[in-house]
């Protein structure tokens, strides 16, 4: 008799575009900056042994993780729209900032860049990726768009300003920036830089059970960011201070 392997602990890692991309028709394998940091974590501390690490659609990946389905979750806990509710039952385990994630509200050349809530109004459609995190400020705009069109990915919400479909897209840095490399742009959709109805702080938290698991991840991830190998990792994807 051959003896039955233990089934792995799971990591979830919620699919955003450029930083942890799962599987495609055209490469069986997961990828991204939050994939290959969060791989060479469990490498390298040996928990590849009873962890994996698994890209999923955000939304599955909060819903497991508050099932208890899963060990931890990366991007972590400002991702979640009601944290004080969908994560009040749970003891969790939370590190420091890998990164930031900044809210921008992007338009066509040819249109007023929006600063401020009252900038979208009924004359046009909005777009936003489903499942990212979306605070008061950000249903508020929402609430004042003609339509609102929910997408898959940041690709898409860029193809939607390109075909004029949507006259503002609701866009996460540094997810966007892999949307129009892909696109071959080189130049940006326009935004005001001052306004940003969202800055959220990506990081890895984990269930009370795991915390062996959690306290290795948590002291490599530190020395990663200390060292600049994080940095390196992330590249035009880092957005925040090494001291953060």
């Amino acid at each position: 008799m051959f003896p039955v392997m233990a089934k792995k602990h799971v990591i979830a890692c919620g699919e955003l575009s450029s930083l942890c991309n799962g599987p495609t028709k055209n490469n069986n394998t997961s990828s991204g900056s939050y994939y290959e940091m969060l791989s060479r974590i469990l490498d390298e501390t040996k928990l590849s042994e009873s962890y994996e690490l698994i890209v999923m659609p955000i939304a599955r990946a909060k819903r497991g993780f508050i099932n208890r389905q899963f060990a931890c979750y990366s991007p972590g806990v400002e991702t979640f729209d009601n944290v004080d509710i969908e994560l009040n039952n749970l003891a969790l385990l939370s590190s420091q900032p890998i990164n930031q994630a900044v809210v921008r509200v992007i338009s066509r050349p040819s249109d007023p860049l929006v600063s401020n809530v009252k900038g979208i109004t009924r004359e046009g459609s909005i777009s936003i990726v489903r499942g990212v995190p979306v605070n008061s400020t950000i249903k508020s705009m929402i609430n004042r768009a003609r339509a609102v069109f929910e997408v898959n990915s940041e690709l898409e919400n860029i193809k939607m300003l390109m075909s004029k479909r949507v006259k503002w897209s609701i866009s996460f840095y540094p997810d966007v920036i892999d949307a129009y490399k892909k696109l071959g742009l080189i130049a940006h959709f326009p935004f005001d830089s001052k306004f940003s109805p969202l800055i959220i702080s990506d990081n890895i938290i984990c269930h009370k059970s795991h915390t062996a698991a959690f306290e290795k991840i948590k002291v490599h991830l530190m020395q990663m960011k200390k060292s600049g190998v994080l940095k390196d990792i992330l590249k035009d994807k880092y957005m925040i201070a090494p001291e953060l």
